[in-house]
């Protein structure tokens, strides 16, 4: 690839004053016979020859000029306008004209076209004081931090002042008695908010003791349940080896029935305290 500077003319609304670095040659089909450098206004003469319209009013005579190329003598109302050069041309790959400043964006011409909008290394002037600056970069990140023109908010907005006017005249705006006003009343809300907020924290506190508490009492109960349920389960060990004996010795009906009712009158509590027992450990 042969990289090669060529001026991008009539291009309304984009600054191209100085050459583009193109990254390839550029076909002498899509240049201007006379520049030999591009534009969106080419017209093409009777042979194939293209011209800016820039040229052709410059070597124009009553309607006609001698071609550069073939010495024939053009009509400039029988030339033809042609776009499809031009179309070509959007598609090559050039450098952004202000690379020299320090921009690497590298893209076709009809993305450079759209960058140079938004290139930090374009020319800008400042809105507020007019100062002209060879960057916007340098007009941004610099400038704009310290012009005496621009705008700025009231150091004390965040205590409830609108005020917003130029950097130069904060200063004196800020020696107004009135800050002082704005700054007692503003300690007043917070000392009412904190106020709030430490009768807020004291219900919360007397939550948690009384939630605690419970939970201790929970405890305690679930405690003695199992301990309940421990010696419940000694009786009725001893009650169903008491069953299992005598059900293997010779008795009286009367008897069996006696110890079925002994059995299910126990069963009964020792049941309930289960259940007690499942519903402590639900909650």
């Amino acid at each position: 690839m042969v990289p090669e500077m060529i001026l991008i003319k009539d291009v309304e609304g984009a600054d191209f004053s100085e050459p583009v670095c193109f990254v390839e040659a550029v076909s002498e089909s899509l240049r201007c016979a006379m520049c030999e450098n591009v534009s969106p206004t080419m017209k093409e003469d009777s042979h194939g020859h293209m011209y800016c319209i820039s040229c052709i009013n410059m070597i124009e005579e009553e309607g006609e000029f001698v071609c550069e190329n073939d010495g024939n003598v053009e009509r400039i109302s029988e030339m033809r306008q042609s776009t499809s050069a031009w179309d070509q041309v959007l598609q090559l790959v050039v450098k952004c004209p202000k690379h020299k400043f320090g921009c690497k964006f590298q893209a076709s011409v009809e993305e450079i076209l759209d960058h140079l909008d938004d290139c930090d290394c374009r020319p800008a002037n400042c809105t507020y004081c007019g100062r002209p600056f060879d960057t916007f970069k340098e007009l941004r990140d610099v400038h704009l931090m310290e012009c005496p023109r621009m705008p700025i908010d009231c150091p004390y907005k965040h205590l409830g002042c609108d005020y917003k006017g130029p950097r130069q005249e904060i200063l004196t705006h800020t020696q107004n008695s009135t800050h002082i006003e704005i700054l007692l009343e503003r300690l007043n809300v917070m000392d009412e908010a904190l106020q709030e907020a430490r009768r807020e924290n004291a219900k919360l506190e007397q939550r948690v003791r009384e939630l605690e508490d419970r939970q201790s009492e929970a405890d305690q109960y679930s405690v003695d349940m199992r301990d309940s349920i421990d010696v419940n389960k000694h009786d009725l060990e001893i009650l169903k080896g008491d069953v299992e004996r005598l059900s293997q010795e010779p008795v009286t009906r009367r008897r069996e029935e006696e110890l079925g009712e002994r059995l299910e009158t126990f069963l009964g509590p020792f049941e309930h305290l289960l259940n007690g027992l499942r519903d402590v450990d639900q909650a």
